[in-house]
């Protein structure tokens, strides 16, 4: 699956810059002795070479690489379409579930936010709520963002505008399938102008 290995891209290089990162202290201890022994030129090379590894858009944000690998990827996407992504994260202990399954998950969930809230003219409402909270084994993710024509939903599933249905549709059958795998609950509903995505996942 495309979308898969996309996601296990990003986590192999965001860890891989964690990696470097955790290294820093190191390569600068290299950097100081080529400058000590007066070899600029190499110390150039070297420094380049360095600032080449950590020019990325990676944050570490939570500690966990699946969801820094995922915000990061989906905070920038959102910048650039003049979107503000808030997180809020908090995880009380060691997320269990796969890493894929996590990635896909929250994958599929921003990238519907994000697509809703671009097309909202207000530059005002262009913001994404995320909430992510891991406490007693049980996982909770809600994400909220505006849509700009209220979306009529029954039975969990979209039945509102095809226009609509493309904006949310997408990979809600797939998030759907990725929560009940974890004996969870997964629940959207849109108020007024706001869409909210609700998912309850055991962490075992």
């Amino acid at each position: 699956m495309a979308q898969e290995k996309h996601y296990a891209e990003l986590i192999e290089k965001n860890t891989s810059i964690k990696k470097y990162i955790h290294d820093t202290k190191n390569l600068l201890l290299i950097l100081q002795g080529y400058v000590t022994q007066g070899k600029m030129s190499e110390a150039s090379e070297y420094l380049q070479e360095m600032l080449n590894n950590l020019n990325s858009e990676s944050i570490d944000y939570t500690g966990n690489i699946v969801l820094d690998t995922v915000l990061s990827t989906k905070m920038n996407e959102a910048r650039n379409a003049g979107i503000e992504l808030v997180p809020a994260i908090a995880l009380y202990g060691q997320l269990n579930i796969k890493v894929i399954d996590l990635a896909l998950l929250l994958g599929n969930a921003l990238d519907n936010a994000i697509e809703a809230t671009a097309k909202i003219s207000d530059i005002k409402r262009k913001k994404i709520y995320l909430t992510v909270k891991l406490h007693q084994d049980i996982l909770h993710i809600v994400l909220k963002n505006p849509v700009d024509t209220p979306v009529i939903i029954e039975a969990g599933n979209i039945v509102t505008s095809k226009e609509n249905a493309e904006m949310h549709g997408l990979g809600i059958t797939n998030m759907k399938t990725i929560v009940q795998k974890y004996n969870g609950t997964f629940d959207i509903r849109c108020s007024g102008d706001i869409f909210v995505l609700n998912a309850v996942i055991e962490n075992e």
